[in-house]
């Protein structure tokens, strides 16, 4: 493993003689003049804020940035303090994300994630349809016949890619498969199967039928891979949103459809919709029914665990889970939910804090099509056992293995 903490020391060593260089030229030439401001980490943008250049700590530069000023990290470009990568997929093509690529400050011990060269050979731009993988703990992705590989990120030797792993060991009678350039090995209901990288299905299935079957980060996206490499046509798959997320869910709420436009986030330890396209607040559609309100009525102002819905031309504050007021079941069998949900008896209850039990759809967990195209109606399966559609109909399966 990299010794990031000797890299930080020597890079501290590196800031304490630069700080020395910087304070002899500046005596020297009689400070530093504006033309030999260090432009490097400008985004091309000119300052129109109504802001006083700041003056900057020696260790710092100022950067023109979001046409304003601001004092940066002349290795990172970012502000020091916060965490500059989450992931690989946020650095330069010959980086990766180094957990303690920087500190808090130029003297400080801890540990700040930044984009750190890698040193692993490259072989340029990728032109495969594959997005960069995350390559694990001590795993980063270069480029190597034209597509994306994990390799080793002290020895560069080449590792497997086990983000597509379900964590169960393969207990089959079966040979590892190779796969092709655009797929992954995975691990999978105890054997093995290749796997598309972006959406840990075989190519040609979808990765996810709604945002809830995604990480907070990521949203449905129903374009974001295809059935082949090659192909132009749609297949939904998680990607990042973009816009920025807390991590803990502290309110009692499943994360809701925010329509075509929109994403949910959490904000304050709750789910909020918000514009795809600008991060900014956009109203919860999922519970509409299709009219538009009419009557002679002020939009109300919905409660926190409450969306505004548009219902029967007119508006209604709603429970999320069950698109109706709190207290009102959401439906009565698995036929009144889309094919990804089950009708849980306890999936609500009648208000945010009661522990009451109020049926809702929620989501099965079971792989399954969006829509049956069989002309047959939702069944009511055994006790234990779950509706979902394979092969365009709907079929039977056990609620935990989804066999």
């Amino acid at each position: 493993m990299i010794d990031t903490r000797t890299h930080r020391i020597h890079k501290q060593a590196v800031w304490l003689v630069a700080t020395v260089a910087l304070v002899w030229v500046a005596c020297d030439a009689g400070g530093v003049s504006g033309d030999n401001r260090d432009t490097h980490c400008d985004d091309g943008t000119t300052p129109t804020c109504e802001m006083v250049p700041p003056t900057c700590q020696s260790y710092e530069i100022l950067a023109h940035q979001n046409d304003c000023y601001v004092c940066v990290d002349p290795d990172t470009c970012e502000p020091w303090g916060g965490n500059h990568c989450t992931g690989d997929a946020d650095c330069a093509e010959g980086q990766w994300c180094d957990p303690c690529g920087s500190s808090s400050c130029p003297m400080c011990a801890d540990c700040v994630a930044a984009c750190m060269p890698h040193n692993c050979p490259s072989d340029g731009p990728a032109v495969c349809y594959m997005e960069r993988p995350e390559c694990g703990e001590y795993g980063v992705a270069v480029v190597a016949d034209g597509c994306w590989v994990c390799v080793d990120v002290q020895t560069c030797e080449p590792v497997r890619d086990d983000h597509c792993d379900d964590g169960t060991e393969p207990l089959c009678n079966m040979i590892p498969p190779v796969c092709a350039v655009d797929e992954i090995l995975a691990h999978q209901n105890q054997c093995y199967v290749c796997v598309n990288p972006g959406t840990c299905q075989p190519w040609g299935e979808p990765g996810c039928a709604q945002d809830q079957d995604c990480g907070e980060a990521d949203y449905c996206d129903p374009c974001a891979s295809s059935s082949c490499p090659e192909c132009d046509d749609c297949v939904a798959a998680c990607a990042p949103h973009g816009c920025p997320t807390e991590t803990d869910l502290l309110c009692f709420g499943i994360r809701p459809e925010c329509g075509e436009n929109g994403v949910a986030v959490i904000e304050s330890g709750c789910w909020v919709c918000k514009d795809l396209q600008t991060c900014g607040e956009a109203r919860d559609d999922q519970c509409d029914d299709g009219t538009e309100p009419i009557c002679a009525m002020i939009p109300p102002v919905c409660l926190e665990d409450e969306i505004l819905a548009h219902q029967n031309q007119c508006y209604v504050c709603v429970n999320p889970a069950t698109c109706h007021p709190w207290g009102v079941p959401g439906c009565t069998v698995d036929a009144d939910c889309a094919a990804v949900d089950a009708c849980d008896p306890c999936g609500s209850s009648s208000c945010p804090g009661c522990e009451d039990c109020v049926p809702a759809c929620l989501p099965h967990g079971c792989p399954t099509e969006p829509e049956a195209q069989c002309y047959m109606v939702r069944p009511d399966c055994e006790a234990g056992e779950v509706a979902v559609v394979q092969n365009a109909c709907w079929v039977c399966v056990d609620e935990i293995t989804c066999q």
